[in-house]
């Protein structure tokens, strides 16, 4: 019975190399999702919005939108509200991609908001897009009392 110690053996050039590949591949994969890059914002393509009436005539009116942020490495960065004359409110969704590299999966919009009650019989809904016209809701308020 041979009751030498066992000792570890030296590491090879060849795993040296295999580990620094691997390390390198790694750094790769890292950078091609954007977690070590920079981001860029840009204007979502909003496809629908739905508008549910408020519970009680004198409540919030709630509105939801869909579309589509162009890949799994974007997310919804902000919301730009403004609110124009002629009851008009105008909405533009700014997403964040954190690179170019991504893998193309889906990566759905879905945003919910309330828009106040408003004196006004109907709210313009306006939606800008990053190409072609934008989209336009007109949302008719609920009468309250004897308006």
């Amino acid at each position: 019975m041979n009751s030498a110690p066992i000792l570890p053996r030296p590491i090879s050039r060849l795993t040296q190399l295999r580990d620094i590949a691997l390390l390198m591949a790694a750094s790769v994969a890292i950078d091609a999702c954007g977690l070590t890059s920079g981001s860029e914002e840009y204007v979502v393509q909003v496809d629908s919005v739905t508008v549910a009436a408020p519970a009680v005539p004198s409540g919030a009116i709630k509105t939801t939108y869909f579309g589509d942020l162009k890949g799994s490495c974007a997310d919804l960065s902000k919301v730009e509200r403004e609110t124009l004359p002629a009851d008009t409110l105008q909405l533009r969704f700014i997403g964040r991609r954190k690179s170019d590299n991504c893998i193309q999966a889906p990566s759905l919009l879905r945003y919910v908001d309330s828009l106040p009650n408003s004196p006004a019989r109907t709210v313009h809904l306006v939606v800008r897009q990053p190409d072609g016209p934008p989209l336009r809701r007109d949302i008719v308020i609920p009468m309250v009392g004897g308006r």
